[in-house]
């Protein structure tokens, strides 16, 4: 019996010391997150590529599985891509652009998101000030409906004899309807015309690309949303065959697609700093804590090889504002 006692002490004392290894073993485990990215088709990729740069130079490389539904460009589809991702095992949720994070928000209640270019993040609700997000959502906004009127003046100082400009903007998105209006504020006190049309899939914003009635406009000033967005290379190729200029958001725009002008900021940059946010709420922080990010760098890119074939002279005084001249 005593024999028995002590074969079972020794058993006993075996089997703590390897649950203490064992247990030390899986605190020494790191944990692995999964993020589910809600973002449109195309457009915001930079986003991406600014997130994705942060993540590899920090302790969560490895760590972080990202799920991205990258199909979406109207506010149902949006809805789709928040369904997919509920169906899943996921930790946090990733949005880029208005119509994406509001669809996000109404539908998740029990997870962190973290929203990426949402122009104006106080106007469609998400929060009551920068200071103070909505519960469980912060992010970083890229100032587009802020920077609107700074984009127009350099459009029309760019461009002074344009009279009649043409914007497209989707009523489903609360974020386009309000920046539509600020445009128009803008034309009236300028003695302007817009011609505004509203769309709200692709296929109707082709459609209308085709309508005989658009060829009287001077100009084409985008209001970012992620239905025009998509059909973005069809809009500067309708421009280009009528030799009129183009303003948009982005310098990618210019540079890549050969607009005439954008002025904004970094989208890469809006990702890099998002990245914060997502550390701190993967630490174990919440999300509205911490304030709506504003970058700090706005840039104007001005394309004035396009600008001098197609017989436009741009003013030195802009050409000079300019932090990039291509």
């Amino acid at each position: 019996m005593a024999r028995i006692k002590g074969f079972f002490s020794i058993f006993l004392y075996f089997l703590i010391i390897s649950l203490f290894f064992i247990g030390c073993g899986i605190e020494k485990v790191e944990r692995k997150y999964r993020i589910g990215i809600i973002m449109p088709k195309s457009g915001y990729e930079k986003v991406i590529e600014g997130l994705k740069a942060e993540v590899d130079k920090s302790i969560y490389k490895d760590r972080i599985e990202f799920i991205v539904k990258d199909f979406p460009t109207n506010y149902e589809e949006f809805k789709s891509a928040v369904k997919i991702l509920q169906g899943l095992d996921i930790d946090l949720f990733y949005t880029i652009t208005t119509p994406a994070t509001i669809a996000a928000y109404e539908m998740i209640k029990n997870k962190p998101i973290i929203f990426a270019a949402v122009g104006d993040p106080v106007g469609v609700g998400l929060a009551e000030n920068l200071k103070s997000p909505k519960k469980g959502i912060t992010g970083v906004t890229d100032l587009s409906r802020k920077l609107t009127e700074k984009r127009w003046e350099y459009f029309i100082k760019a461009f002074p004899k344009m009279r009649t400009i043409l914007t497209f903007f989707n009523s489903q998105n609360i974020y386009s309807t309000l920046t539509v209006q600020d445009v128009e504020n803008l034309s009236e006190e300028l003695k302007i015309k817009v011609k505004k049309i509203s769309v709200t899939t692709t296929d109707e914003l082709r459609t209308r690309l085709k309508d005989i009635k658009l060829k009287g406009a001077d100009g084409i000033f985008i209001i970012p949303d992620p239905v025009v967005i998509a059909v973005v290379d069809d809009i500067i190729a309708f421009a280009k065959e009528r030799k009129i200029p183009t303003c948009l958001h982005e310098e990618k725009f210019v540079v890549d697609k050969h607009a005439t002008i954008s002025y904004g900021v970094d989208l890469g940059e809006v990702g890099k700093y998002s990245f914060l946010m997502i550390e701190h709420t993967l630490s174990g922080g919440t999300p509205e804590n911490l304030p709506i990010f504003v970058p700090e760098k706005i840039s104007l890119i001005i394309n004035n090889s396009w600008a001098k074939g197609a017989g436009y002279t741009i003013p030195n005084e802009i050409l000079y504002l300019a932090d990039k001249v291509i």
